[in-house]
């Protein structure tokens, strides 16, 4: 066998070795520190690539749950307030009860129309205020017409009632919703449709040459009114503001009427308007617990969007941790035997680096 001094190939093979086991071990190091098994694309590109979709995929859902969540609380607070608006409307009920029967005089009436003038002055009001985020969430976009000469409340739809020519809607008007994202990805919304309808007057210059949109009556409760209104042929007929008791000799037996601040309330200043605001009265309700049961639909239907991505969440970060997650006890036992064969190559690189050293006993003298 050959011995050189210049080239000692078995101390080359012992630091190629010992380079190899070192750069595994560092690498065991890293991942026990911390405690991924992927710490840069170099340990498995395509596993990388699988996580971060993943990762994607559980950050979207995490924040996707917190949409719903606030979307819940928005129509907690919207229920919340048509639960005001409920109690209220169903005092006025009760009130025109009390004005229907014939043991009243006119005066007495009158008393019982202010505490219904008022009650329907805290309907608009808390349809006009209540607010999340401080945007207005139960002001609808119910478009109708006022025509004071027929007083008459008419809807209205994309074209003029009686000329189909004609547009009766705003260019500039879009429909009131709320998109929420309830998932990860593009695409994934549903859309909140919480708004009552209110008293909003759109009309072009085409219209104007046929009514006169002079005058904005209501707000919620001539949007709620609008309901019972049938729009090829209204039905009820608005009164006048009452200013006394002697307003309503010859009418004001509708069941609505104009207040003196302009908006929409129910008439029991008679016992035959009294009667009829029964029976608005109750539509009313029927339009707001329809409303009402749209919001607590919706609210089952985000609580159960959660719940499915809580238990998609789970499975995909228990798949994403298989790929991802360093496994301890593996790491351990490789760590173990990559110290093992470091001392080893060390050891026999300091022995493969004494080999030269025989070269010297031949160059002795005999």
């Amino acid at each position: 066998m050959a011995l050189y001094v210049n080239t000692n190939v078995s101390s080359v093979n012992g630091q190629r070795s010992l380079a190899r086991v070192t750069r595994q071990l560092d690498s065991s190091y890293q991942k026990l520190a911390s405690g991924q098994r992927i710490n840069s694309a170099r340990d498995d590109a395509a596993g990388l690539q699988i996580c971060d979709r993943m990762t994607a995929q559980i950050n979207g859902m995490n924040q996707a749950n917190r949409n719903c969540l606030d979307g819940i609380s928005l129509l907690q607070v919207a229920e919340g307030a048509l639960g005001e608006v409920t109690a209220s409307i169903q005092r006025m009920r009760t009130l025109a009860v009390q004005s229907a029967n014939g043991t009243y005089s006119q005066d007495e009436r009158m008393a019982l129309q202010e505490e219904v003038a008022e009650l329907s002055a805290e309907v608009n009001r808390i349809a006009r205020q209540t607010t999340y985020g401080g945007e207005p969430i139960l002001d609808g976009e119910q478009e109708y017409l006022y025509i004071p000469g027929q007083k008459k409340i008419m809807p209205m739809s994309n074209t003029h009632p009686s000329n189909p020519n004609i547009s009766c809607r705003d260019p500039s008007h879009t429909e009131k919703k709320k998109t929420l994202q309830v998932g990860a990805y593009a695409g994934n919304t549903v859309d909140m449709n919480i708004g009552i309808p209110v008293g909003k007057v759109y009309c072009n210059a085409g219209c104007h040459n046929t009514f006169a949109t002079n005058a904005l009556v209501g707000f919620d409760m001539s949007g709620l009114y609008i309901s019972l209104v049938n729009i090829d042929n209204p039905s009820i007929l608005v009164e006048p503001a009452i200013t006394s008791a002697t307003d309503f000799t010859t009418s004001h037996q509708t069941g609505i009427c104009i207040g003196s601040d302009g908006l929409v309330t129910l008439d029991v200043t008679t016992q035959q308007g009294a009667q009829k605001a029964i029976e608005i009265a109750d539509g009313f309700l029927k339009t707001i617990d329809s409303c009402r049961a749209d919001m607590g639909a919706l609210q089952n239907r985000l609580e159960s969007c959660i719940a499915n991505q809580e238990n998609v969440i789970e499975n995909v970060s228990d798949a994403r941790s298989r790929i991802r997650d360093c496994d301890y006890a593996s790491e351990i036992a490789q760590q173990t035997k990559l110290n093992i064969l470091q001392q080893s190559a060390a050891s026999i690189l300091s022995h493969a680096n004494m080999k030269p050293q025989t070269v010297l006993s031949l160059l002795q003298p005999a």
